[in-house]
């Protein structure tokens, strides 16, 4: 990604305002920070060193957050294009909060440089903590419609840190996590 081999980064998205509630905004926040991460990463690529491993080992950190911010930018993109493809209204409502929830808890962390970037505003960084409260109220009262639309197999809703006695399960001696002795 960093040497251009199979990556482009993305066009720098026009200056938009408005509510962190916005899809296209949330979006274009998205964009902005990979293309922080992008800069950032090929910067510290591009610092003296000793040799080659020398400015990898001052890049590759860098390098695996501009992994995971192209990876969900392009997860949020996908999961938008779906939502346009639901004809029922109330559903494309209900996933574009899910859409709104993924993004806002995702780019929470990074709210300071967007912040110095001048793509935030501090009044928006205030408003983020509030805005995922507000989204996660508004999806609670579907939150089993929701588990049963993703299709989430009871075998994993059956995991053991989904029940009562969770710290139980983890701590038998016996389970399949546990080292077995050498024999």
């Amino acid at each position: 990604m960093l040497i251009g081999r199979g990556y482009r980064p993305p066009p720098a998205p026009a200056a938009r305002t408005g509510a962190l509630t916005g899809c296209a905004l949330l979006l274009d926040l998205l964009v902005r920070h990979e293309l922080h991460c992008f800069r950032y990463a090929r910067n510290r690529l591009g610092r003296p060193g000793a040799g080659p491993m020398d400015r990898w080992n001052h890049a590759v950190n860098p390098a695996l957050d501009l992994v995971g911010a192209y990876a969900t930018r392009r997860a949020a993109q996908a999961f938008l294009a779906a939502v346009d493809r639901v004809g029922d209204t109330t559903t494309r409502s209900l996933l574009a909060q899910v859409f709104q929830l993924f993004v806002l808890q995702h780019l929470a962390p990074y709210a300071g440089l967007l912040l110095a970037d001048g793509h935030l505003t501090a009044e928006a960084v205030r408003d983020l903590a509030p805005a995922v409260d507000r989204v996660s109220a508004a999806l609670a009262p579907h939150a089993l419609t929701l588990v049963e639309a993703f299709a989430v197999p009871d075998a994993i809703l059956q995991a053991p840190i989904a029940t009562d006695g969770y710290d139980a399960a983890y701590d038998d001696p016996a389970g399949p996590w546990r080292p077995t002795p050498a024999g």
